[in-house]
């Protein structure tokens, strides 16, 4: 459970490593970018460095409203696209 869990400062395990920390920044935007941001991941650790998420929807900032907004607008066009089919969603 999360009640058993140990939390660690960054600060910390930053200094008990030789290697430097690999951040991996994800946008939460189809499963294509995660299987890429974990495969980084596994690479990381396996080759002894520590590895840092940085989920960049999952903080409130003028850059994540930017990231929504602009995903809401791929997706209402893609469905649009889809919908007209032929030569717009070829273009698309």
């Amino acid at each position: 459970s999360d009640k058993d869990k140990v939390v660690v400062p960054l600060e910390q395990i930053l200094a008990e490593t030789e290697k430097p920390p690999i951040v991996i920044a994800t946008i939460r935007m189809g499963f294509g970018h995660h299987r890429l941001a974990y495969s980084a991941a596994s690479w990381a650790l396996q080759a002894g460095h520590v590895a840092i998420f940085h989920d960049l929807l999952n903080i409130e900032s003028p850059e994540s409203d930017l990231v929504k907004s602009t995903d809401e607008l791929y997706s209402r066009f893609s469905r649009y696209a889809s919908e007209i089919g032929g030569v717009a969603e070829k273009a698309w």
